[in-house]
């Protein structure tokens, strides 16, 4: 196994071509071999002088030794290179051909502990995905596996985030944004940056409607049972963007802020109705607040365990980011469609397999009739043979009883009735229409049946 103090297969090349002399290579190739030979100068492997063109190296004893070593039988691994997870991970999808199946991920964390469904993520997130390609993950096996496939990116699925810009002050706003003000039971920033809570979702609205996306604020969720709150920031977000079938809601928040609103009493309201110039204030209540604004995305979430989400940081601004918001908006919309597409043509393909599976369960029926019927043909011919025998014995027995011979005489009549020969014989008459409780136990693949066995009739 590889060891902290060994080198990468990288550098035990380069420290082979400094053993070699150093042959001429090209010019950025010999740059990169100038930065590598930095690192084994800095473990005594090899020795450096001079700059440029006058560079040289020069193997030391203990070069000499560690290649001896690395060629001989048992020689550790050479140490894995330095690279960033995403950029193995679609390294490593690469190498597996395009398709890397993850066994056993357990919904995003498998027993390595790796979040592989947020590996992807941040890998098409942070462009460690070539240009005209895409990573996407996809659970198999009723989300017990996990395969990560590299795909020609469909059309319109590459955007760069314009900037938007913020105003610094709005002499009118949007009215959308004028109903967010006045639901001061929703907010989730302090009255001191709500402003500008209000132009930046200003900023988003117009841009927004600009491009011919729908933005309007969340309704209140009402479960059956009438239990729970009718809306919260953490689960319905504040206002959604749609853009054709697809909607993104978000979230605008403070980080921090713990905001208590009390909503006027019955008798305040009673009292409001006698006296209106005394109409009563909600009480609120704020403590927390940091001043850092976040807009984050509650859903659709695609089964992930996280969310993507804007903040204000030391570098920079939420203002910032109103473009890169709207991009995720149109690179969901563009996966949503694609994710839509896919199961559409699995949902086709399981249906014509199904459809293929009951026509070979409707064969495996007919199959089964006629081998019933050619068993009963089989039990009638036979008794009906012994039948024929039974009257010989009887006529050599009793020719001379009456009643015997007239029974008799029945029974090979009867013995004809039922004799399937009596005629030349056909082949049953195959069921034409079979019910579905028939072909049930001829069925031998269940896994594309709609709903599972118990849901299938």
């Amino acid at each position: 196994m590889s060891q902290r103090k060994t080198l990468t297969e990288r550098q035990i090349q380069v420290l082979q071509w400094i053993a070699d002399g150093s042959p001429t290579v090209a010019e950025e190739e010999a740059q990169s071999r100038r930065i590598s030979a930095g690192a084994l100068r800095n473990r005594g492997l090899v020795e450096t002088s001079g700059r440029g063109a006058s560079w040289a190296a020069s193997i030391t004893e203990a070069g000499r030794e560690y290649l001896a070593r690395a060629k001989a039988p048992g020689a550790p691994l050479p140490r894995r290179a330095n690279v960033l997870v995403t950029e193995q991970l679609v390294a490593d999808v690469t190498a597996a051909g395009g398709t890397l199946v993850i066994e056993n991920a357990s919904r995003g964390w498998g027993e390595d502990g790796v979040d592989w469904e947020r590996r992807v993520e941040l890998a098409e997130r942070h462009n460690k995905v070539r240009a005209g390609k895409r990573l996407v993950a996809r659970w198999m096996n009723g989300r017990r596996d996990l395969q990560i496939e590299l795909i020609e990116a469909p059309d319109g699925a590459i955007f760069a985030a314009a900037p938007v810009t913020v105003p610094s002050r709005v002499a009118r706003y949007h009215p959308l944004v004028v109903q967010f003000r006045d639901r001061k039971e929703r907010h989730e920033v302090s009255r001191g940056i709500l402003p500008r809570a209000m132009r930046i979702l200003h900023a988003i609205v117009v841009e927004s409607e600009g491009r011919g996306y729908k933005v309007g604020l969340v309704a209140d969720r009402r479960d059956l049972d009438r239990r729970g709150p009718a809306w919260s920031g953490e689960k319905d977000g504040h206002f959604t963007i749609a853009t054709g079938d697809f909607a993104l809601t978000l979230r605008l928040h403070e980080e921090g802020i713990n905001r208590t609103w009390t909503p006027p009493t019955k008798w305040e309201l009673q009292e409001w109705e006698q006296r209106p110039w005394t109409k009563p204030k909600p009480f609120t209540h704020e403590t927390g607040g940091t001043g850092r604004l976040v807009i984050s995305v509650v859903a659709p979430n695609f089964g992930r365990g996280w969310t993507s989400q804007w903040a204000d940081r030391k570098s920079w601004a939420l203002e910032d980011k109103v473009g890169e918001i709207l991009a995720e908006l149109e690179v969901r919309a563009v996966e949503d469609r694609q994710r839509r597409e896919i199961a559409a043509r699995e949902e086709e393909q399981r249906r014509l397999r199904w459809d293929d599976e009951l026509q070979r369960a409707r064969d495996r029926y007919s199959e089964h009739a006629r081998g019933e019927a050619l068993a009963k043909q089989l039990e009638l011919w036979r008794t009906a043979e012994d039948i024929r025998a039974f009257c010989e014995a009887i006529e050599q027995r009793h020719a001379d009883d009456d009643e015997a011979m007239a029974w008799a005489a029945w029974a090979r009549a009867h013995a004809d009735r039922i004799d399937p020969l009596s005629e030349p014989p056909r082949a049953p008459a195959l069921p034409v229409d079979q019910h579905d409780y028939q072909l049930t136990e001829f069925i031998k693949d269940w896994s594309s049946s709609p709903g599972g066995r118990r849901a299938v009739w």
